[in-house]
C-alpha cells in the first residue's frame, strides 16, 4: 500500500534524500578541493617543469654553443692538420728524394768499391802467380848454377886430373930421356978415358 501524502513515511523519505544530497554535495566539494589542489600541484609542477625545461633549454643552448665552438676549433685545428700535413707530404717527398739519392750514391760507392775490391783481389792473384812464379825460376835458376858449379868443379877436377896425369907421362919421359942422355954422356965419357 502506498503512504499517504504528508504521512510519516514521507519525512522519513524526504529526510534521506536529503542527507543523500547533503553528503553528495560535501562529496562533490571535496573532489572540488581535491581537484583544486591536484591542479595546483599541476600547475606548479608545470611551471617547476617549464622552469627545468628553460634551464635544459639554456644548458641544450649551451651544448649547442659549445659544439660549434669545438667545431670551428676542430675547423681550424683540420685546417692547421692539413697545412701540417702538406708541409709534412713535402717534406716527405723531399726525404724520399734525398733518400734515393743516397741510395744511388751508395750503390754507385758500393759497385766502385767492389770494382777496386775486384781489381786489388785480381792484383793480388797477379802479384801471387807472379810471385810464385819468380820463386819457381829462382829455385831453377839456383839449381842449375848449383849443378852448373858442381859440373864446373868436376870439370876442373877432371882436367886437373889429366893434365897431372900428362905432366907425369911428360916428366917421365923427361926423366926417361935424362937417363938415356945420362947414360950416352957416361957411356961417351967411358969411352974417352979407355
Amino acid at each position: 500500500q502506498e503512504a499517504a501524502p504528508g504521512s510519516p513515511n514521507d519525512e522519513i523519505q524526504l529526510k534521506k534524500v536529503q542527507e543523500e544530497l547533503e553528503w553528495l554535495v560535501e562529496e562533490k566539494n571535496a573532489m572540488e578541493e581535491e581537484l583544486k589542489h591536484r591542479i595546483e600541484n599541476l600547475n606548479v609542477q608545470k611551471k617547476g617543469m617549464e622552469t627545468e625545461s628553460a634551464a635544459q633549454r639554456n644548458k641544450f643552448v649551451q651544448r649547442i654553443q659549445s659544439v660549434e665552438l669545438a667545431k670551428k676549433k676542430a675547423d681550424r685545428d683540420v685546417g692547421l692538420l692539413q697545412e701540417a700535413l702538406k708541409d709534412s707530404e713535402g717534406r716527405e717527398q723531399q726525404a724520399i728524394t734525398t733518400l734515393a739519392k743516397a741510395r744511388m750514391e751508395r750503390d754507385r760507392f758500393r759497385a766502385a768499391f767492389d770494382t777496386e775490391k775486384k781489381s786489388k783481389r785480381q792484383q793480388r792473384e797477379h802479384y801471387q802467380k807472379t810471385e810464385t812464379g819468380l820463386r819457381k825460376e829462382i829455385s831453377k835458376l839456383t839449381n842449375m848454377v848449383s849443378r852448373a858449379s858442381d859440373e864446373t868443379e868436376q870439370a876442373k877436377l877432371s882436367v886437373e886430373t889429366r893434365l897431372r896425369a900428362e905432366f907425369e907421362m911428360e916428366r917421365a919421359k923427361h926423366n926417361d930421356a935424362a937417363r938415356g942422355l945420362a947414360f950416352s954422356v957416361q957411356k961417351a965419357e967411358n969411352k974417352l978415358k979407355s
